[in-house]
């Protein structure tokens, strides 16, 4: 088996037969295992998926339908030094994109976890909604969780696709990861883990008003000699809620997991958003109105101070302690007060009273936004403004 730059191939999508009870009366115990709150009766400020698993981070309930694998949900630990799926997603789509969100995605947890029960990962995936700062349409994005002083950082990758695709997180050295998408390489996760012992694919919303047509199939692993395995003894859940599915069979070896909800409109998504360029004279205006629709999105209506920079995205990879692509000119908003993160693995949203977002000065769209701990003193690299 090769790496991810020479696997393609067509999908063929094959029901699987399993004992159902079993194995959800087996997920139901293991996410105890994962700090999963009980119900709370409280009423959250943003959208919730009805029947879905309450998490104290956000204050929502999340419905997942996942293929786990590895000491995250109690299950062994499987060493591995790349991961991969292929995706195929002719429609994702929720009805109120400013409060709600729906992920297509596969995450990877790294050695961290063994510690620090399961605050370590990376994913990459499609998604719908909110946290990409997409206020129509559908992205590619990735992101990466390093509660050691890295925090919480999301990246936009580009307009959502229907093709058959396939993702990738592959061990770099020390503890660096690449991201692929499509056998090309996008990102790298820093400092997140010499080595990783499982993972998960599937789908996750925030609201039960989703329409989702998605499969994911060929989930495998290379070993720490390189050899390629398939994901085979995994954990399948069919949470409550809105989202319906089963496993696959792959057409190469592994297996995956198809999604399915509400009715997909014959045009496969929203039309994604025209750039508007932000020149210097329209940026505080619109910078702060992005800003403190992020800030809500994340759970802190009001945050307590909110503030910008003007500079170029490696100056500003330096700040935030990330590894992005590109040389383009960037606003970096900055703000403070208590957010989290809508996406992430089951039960693990992380949180922070820093949350930042990069806005392309070309395009007037998010380009990468975080959450942290960090005091993230943007001034080193730009003149700072408050808005």
């Amino acid at each position: 088996m090769s790496s991810v730059s020479g696997r393609t191939g067509p999908f063929v999508r094959v029901r699987r037969t399993r004992a159902r009870l079993a194995v959800l009366a087996a997920f139901a115990t293991l996410l105890t295992t994962v700090a999963v709150d009980s119900p709370s009766p409280a009423a959250a400020a943003l959208t919730n998926c009805p029947g879905g698993v309450y998490e104290s981070g956000d204050g929502l309930y999340h419905c997942y339908l996942v293929n786990v694998f590895g000491p995250g949900f109690g299950m062994p630990a499987t060493p591995l030094n790349e991961i991969a799926v292929d995706l195929h997603v002719p429609c994702i789509m929720v009805s109120d994109v400013n409060n709600s969100e729906l992920n297509f995605e596969m995450w990877m947890y790294t050695n961290q976890n063994i510690t620090t029960a399961d605050t370590y990962w990376v994913e990459e995936g499609l998604e719908a909604g909110t946290s990409a700062g997409v206020p129509a349409g559908w992205s590619w994005f990735w992101a990466d969780s390093r509660p050691n002083g890295g925090g919480y950082h999301g990246h936009y990758i580009g307009g959502g696709t229907t093709a058959d695709t396939q993702i990738a997180f592959k061990w770099l050295g020390n503890a660096n990861w690449d991201v692929y998408r499509g056998g090309s390489y996008i990102n790298e996760s820093i400092n997140n883990g010499a080595f990783a012992e499982g993972g998960m694919v599937g789908a996750e919303s925030t609201t039960g008003n989703i329409a989702l047509n998605a499969a994911a199939d060929n989930f495998e692993y290379a070993d720490p000699n390189w050899n390629w395995h398939g994901v085979q003894g995994a954990l399948w859940n069919p949470y409550a809620g809105p989202l319906n599915g089963y496993l696959t069979t792959g057409t190469r070896i592994g297996t995956g997991v198809a999604a399915y909800s509400g009715n997909c409109p014959n045009a496969a998504a929203i039309a994604t958003p025209q750039p508007k360029p932000l020149s210097a004279a329209a940026a505080p205006s619109a910078l702060r109105a992005i800003g403190l629709a992020e800030a809500q999105a994340s759970g802190d209506a009001k945050p307590s101070s909110i503030s910008y920079i003007s500079t170029t995205r490696p100056q500003a990879d330096k700040v935030l302690g990330t590894a992005t692509t590109g040389d383009n000119a960037v606003y970096v908003i900055r703000m403070t007060g208590h957010f989290t993160a809508k996406t992430g693995p089951v039960g693990n949203k992380p949180t922070g009273t820093v949350m930042t977002v990069t806005v392309s000065a070309a395009t007037g769209r998010i380009t990468d936004w975080g959450i942290t701990d960090s005091p993230t003193d943007l001034s080193r690299v730009g003149q700072l403004k408050t808005l």
